[in-house]
């Protein structure tokens, strides 16, 4: 008696296992024809009723979860994208191991978000990526993510070129090949943005080698300089090329050469040190009228006093001396 019972138990637990499989794999139909083999075996059995219940009901839903998935569709072809799509969600959501129902909402998402990429990107990734949660590897899926990923790529790209041509036009050719290396570093294989570096960067040369001559002419200009207001005017001028340059090691090197040079001449003297003289230019007099020599105070000056004037000779004198009247007479 004991024996029958055990073989009984075991029996009917066999009868259980087979139950359990189909209702885990969601064959309801089998599980409804394997559980009234059993009840006839094992008349109001309490599990195996309580199988039967889960059988019925999964039955029920996986009826349900087809109609809404075939209204889903009617719906989603007669354009009404929105409210077939939750349909046919819906129908997943009450079967989900059903391979059928999970293609079918698969299909209609990538269907939707491919219509929406030129119209509306934001809904279009929207759908892509309630596609890729659902099934990542499939092969609908992972076309339509790669023409997203193009359609970015290409539009970064359009960015990218259309901000480097816009600090061109203003004149900013060192930031918009700082853009276009940018660009490059993640698009390291576009052409466009290759080839527009290889302009700007011949465009740049140019400017740089303009540039450093003007540099060249402050240097030569500055030689000398010891006005304030000239020498703050060059150092306006060097600060400028040294910002346009930064991390240029060639004029960075000469702009701090340089702006010591500037600053030497600007520093006071030291203390105690009298500053040396700036050589001031003699002023012509203003010209006017000629003045003469005057004999007079030429002579008083020289403490001389006023000329004598010439003595009168006596008679005697003019007959005595050599060649007078007296001498021509003899």
């Amino acid at each position: 008696k004991r024996r029958d019972q055990h073989s009984k138990l075991e029996e009917k637990a066999r009868w259980v296992e087979q139950l359990d499989h189909y209702l885990e794999s969601g064959d309801y139909s089998r599980a409804l024809g394997i559980v009234k083999q059993a009840l006839l075996e094992f008349p109001g059995d309490a599990e195996l009723e309580e199988q039967e219940r889960l059988a019925r009901k999964g039955q029920e839903r996986e009826a349900e979860a087809q109609r809404l998935s075939e209204q889903g569709r009617r719906e989603c072809a007669a354009g009404n994208h929105e409210a077939g799509l939750a349909a046919l969600r819906q129908a997943y959501g009450l079967d989900e191991r059903n391979g059928a129902l999970r293609d079918a909402l698969l299909q209609n998402l990538v269907e939707q978000a491919r219509r929406l990429m030129d119209e509306n990107r934001a809904s279009a990734e929207t759908y892509l990526k309630q596609a890729l949660e659902l099934e990542p590897e499939h092969a609908l899926v992972k076309g339509l993510s790669n023409m997203f990923q193009d359609r970015r790529r290409q539009e970064e790209i359009e960015h990218l070129v259309s901000q480097a041509r816009q600090l061109q036009a203003d004149g900013d050719i060192r930031g918009a090949l700082d853009v276009i290396r940018g660009g490059l570093t993640k698009h390291p294989n576009d052409p466009r943005i290759s080839q527009l570096q290889q302009s700007l960067g011949r465009r740049f040369q140019e400017i740089r080698r303009k540039d450093l001559d003007e540099f060249r002419r402050i240097e030569q200009e500055s030689h000398g300089a010891t006005d304030a207001q000239a020498i703050a005017d060059y150092s306006l001028r060097l600060d400028s090329f040294a910002k346009r340059y930064e991390g240029d090691a060639e004029f960075q090197s000469s702009a701090h050469a340089l702006r010591r040079r500037l600053e030497t001449v600007m520093m006071p003297p030291p203390a105690g040190t009298a500053p040396v003289p700036v050589p001031v230019p003699a002023v012509p007099p203003t010209p006017g009228p000629e003045l003469r020599p005057d004999p007079i105070a030429e002579t008083a000056a020289e403490g001389l006093g006023p000329p004598a004037p010439p003595a009168k000779a006596s008679p005697g004198a003019l007959q005595s001396a050599p060649g007078g009247p007296d001498e021509k007479r003899k």
